[in-house]
Formats: structure tokens, C-alpha cells, sequence
């Protein structure tokens, strides 16, 4: 079993600079934060671990990393950003929800997870949040009806499946310690 030592949990976030709205700028910092944290538990991992589906599943840590950007490109368009460019739509298109029945694609290396993710954040999720001046403002859901409630359940969402990212990892081999900083 190979080990590695991650990167040290960041709790002192400083809030994102070029944010209309303080309490947006929180938790674009820390959405940020947990970001990072899954580029660290990916970034050296190998074809195999990255494709590894246990049980017969078609869950992947290569899919749930498109999963993770392509939800985060989903709530922000929520939010009222502009549609997602063909090209990058359909990069993200295996990790959306309704194609988990089939097979994910295979993904050759952790770096074309990441740049997706890098990608949204810088295409998408950033302009939308600078846009924001309203914590409150609708979003286009019937629960996660405002933007603190959209962000809310993307800290949630980046946490959860973050979680599972470890767990595939250590079921193919690999686990990964978590340090404080």
C-alpha cells in the first residue's frame, strides 16, 4: 500500500479578493480551500487508480472529478451565469448525474481533471461570484433556492465526494493522510 502525506487543512482562509459581497467572498475562499484539497489527493495518482470502479460500479475518481466540475459549472448557471460553452459542456458530460448508469470514460491523467475543474472555476464560478452583491440572490432550484444555500451545498458536495475520492483511492491502493497545517 502506498501512502501519501496531503497537503495541510487550510482552516485560516482569507476572503477572495474581487467579491461585490463579503460573505461571498468566504466562501469562494473556502470553496477554493476544498479545491485544492482534491487536486492534492489526485494529482499523482495513475491511470489505474484514476479508472479503478470497485464493484461492478461506474463510479471512478476519474468521474467524480468531472462530476465535481460538472456540478460546480450546474449551480453557478443557477446563479445566472451564462450557459457553458459547447467544448467545455461536453468535457464535463460524463460526470453528469443522468450518465452514471453506463461506463465513464477512461481519463489518462489527473491533470485533465484538474484543468477542467481549473476551468470552470475561472470560466464560470469566479464571474458569477463577483457578480454576486446579494448573499440572498434567487437561484434557479426549488430547495437550494439562493446563492448561500448554493454554496452551502457545494462546500457539502466538494466534501462528500472528496470522501469517496479517498476511499477509491485506498481501495485501488493508495491511501492518503491528512495533516493539519
Amino acid at each position: 500500500m502506498k501512502i501519501k502525506t496531503g497537503r495541510p487543512r487550510h482552516y485560516d482562509v482569507s476572503p477572495s479578493p474581487g467579491m461585490k459581497n463579503a460573505r461571498v467572498a468566504e466562501y469562494v475562499s473556502v470553496l477554493e480551500e476544498l479545491h485544492e484539497r482534491v487536486f492534492d489527493q489526485i494529482i499523482d495518482l495513475d491511470g489505474n487508480m484514476l479508472n479503478a470502479a470497485p464493484g461492478g460500479t461506474t463510479i471512478t475518481i476519474g468521474r467524480l472529478g468531472l462530476h465535481l466540475a460538472s456540478a460546480e459549472a450546474g449551480w453557478m448557471r443557477r446563479l445566472g451565469g451564462d450557459s457553458i460553452g459547447s467544448e467545455l459542456f461536453e468535457s464535463l458530460s460524463p460526470g453528469r448525474l443522468e450518465n452514471f448508469q453506463s461506463a465513464p470514460p477512461p481519463v489518462r491523467s489527473p491533470r485533465i481533471i484538474i484543468d477542467l475543474m481549473d476551468r470552470v472555476w475561472k470560466e464560470i464560478t469566479l464571474p458569477v461570484c463577483s457578480s454576486i452583491t446579494d448573499i440572498k440572490q434567487p437561484a434557479r432550484h426549488e430547495s437550494v433556492n439562493n446563492a448561500e444555500k448554493v454554496f452551502l451545498h457545494l462546500m457539502w458536495h466538494w466534501t462528500y465526494h472528496s470522501g469517496q475520492i479517498g476511499l477509491l483511492a485506498l481501495q485501488a491502493g493508495r491511501d492518503y493522510t491528512w495533516t493539519f497545517a
